[in-house]
């Protein structure tokens, strides 16, 4: 009977336990991994956009004076350009907010345009109104009665944008008192910015023209 040789195992065909204990290992880190939290790169805003206050800015006054200097260009008393600026002081129940007035000769009167960063919470009327005074006196020692009532705008519009009619602050509204500015600004008066008889009828800036 004939032998059958063995087949010669070389060392690829030898059989190599599997270590287990490694593999778990391995399996172990890569969990580990994957459960490690994405890095994120830090995200640095672009300059120069940073964000402001919904607060009337600083530097209201130049777009108001532009327009109110080209709303005056065509009068007679206009090629002066001459305008004075009323600060407007908030009662006690508007601390915080901020308001000016602007005055300029416009013809035989005074164009006077009021700014208001804001009103009381308790205004609920809207469209925005706000009703501008000429009183006689100082804030604090005015006359009883106003020496002019300057009502032929009462609705509020935006002062960034002609026409419209913002739903917050800031505010402004224009009217032209039937004075010389030069006498206004004489006669010891101080102008009184008031809420619609709707919202009480409340005083809510006042200041002295000098």
């Amino acid at each position: 009977m004939a032998t059958i040789a063995p087949i010669p195992t070389t060392q690829s065909h030898r059989f190599r336990p599997i270590d287990r204990s490694a593999r778990l290992d391995q399996i172990s880190d890569i969990r580990a991994q994957r459960a490690l939290p994405r890095r994120v790169p830090n995200f640095e805003p672009p300059r120069g956009r940073e964000r402001t206050s919904m607060r009337m800015p600083r530097a209201f006054p130049v777009l108001l004076v532009t327009s109110l200097v080209s709303a005056c260009a065509g009068t007679t008393d206009a090629p002066a350009r001459e305008f004075v600026t009323v600060t407007l002081n908030p009662a006690p129940r508007l601390a915080g907010e901020i308001g000016r007035a602007f005055l300029m000769p416009q013809d035989e009167g005074t164009r006077v345009l009021i700014e208001v960063s804001g009103v009381p919470p308790l205004v609920s009327t809207r469209p925005v109104r706000l009703y501008t005074f000429v009183y006689q006196g100082a804030c604090g020692k005015l006359s009883d009665k106003p020496a002019y009532a300057l009502l032929d705008r009462v609705i509020a519009q935006s002062p960034s944008s002609a026409g419209m009619v913002p739903l917050s602050g800031p505010f402004t509204v224009s009217n032209t008192a039937p004075l010389p500015m030069q006498k206004l600004r004489e006669g010891n008066y101080a102008i009184v910015v008031k809420t619609s008889p709707a919202d009480g009828d409340l005083e809510i800036f006042c200041g002295d023209v000098r």
